[in-house]
C-alpha cells in the first residue's frame, strides 16, 4: 500500500477543511506517540491553534482551493479541535502519566496610561 504524503493531502483533500485529512493526522499522531511515549512526557497537538479562527488559518492547515469564507474557516478549525481531542483522549488512555495541552498565539497589551477614559454615555 503506498503510503499518503502530506502535501498529496492537501492537494488532495485540501487541507484541515476535510474530514479525511483530521483523521489522518489523528492517525499519525497516535504512531508516534505510540513511538515515543515512553520517552516523551509533554505534547503539543498543534502549534497556536487559537490562529486557525482568523484568515492564516487557512494558509497554515493546507487550504489551497476553494472559497475563503468564514464557514470554511470554522470547519478547518473545528477539525484541528477534533483532532486535538482526539489525540488527548488517546495519549491520556495509553500514558496516563504524560500530558498534552495546546500551544496558543498571543500577544501583551498594556494601556497607554493608568488613568481610563470617562464613559461617554454620561
Amino acid at each position: 500500500m503506498q503510503q499518503k504524503k502530506p502535501h498529496s493531502l492537501t492537494e488532495k483533500y485540501n487541507g484541515f477543511s476535510s474530514r479525511y485529512v483530521t483523521q489522518a493526522f489523528t492517525k499519525f499522531a497516535k504512531a508516534v506517540i505510540d513511538r515515543y511515549g515512553e520517552q516523551v512526557k509533554y505534547w503539543l497537538s498543534f502549534n497556536e491553534q487559537n490562529g486557525f479562527f482568523f484568515e492564516p488559518g487557512f494558509d497554515n492547515t493546507g487550504f489551497i482551493n476553494g472559497e475563503r469564507d468564514l464557514l470554511t474557516l470554522y470547519t478547518i478549525a473545528n477539525n484541528t479541535m477534533v483532532a486535538h481531542a482526539e489525540i488527548a483522549n488517546y495519549l491520556h488512555a495509553h500514558y496516563p502519566n504524560d500530558q498534552i495541552g495546546g500551544m496558543l498565539a498571543y500577544q501583551e497589551f498594556y494601556p497607554a496610561t493608568s488613568h481610563p477614559p470617562r464613559c461617554l454615555c454620561c
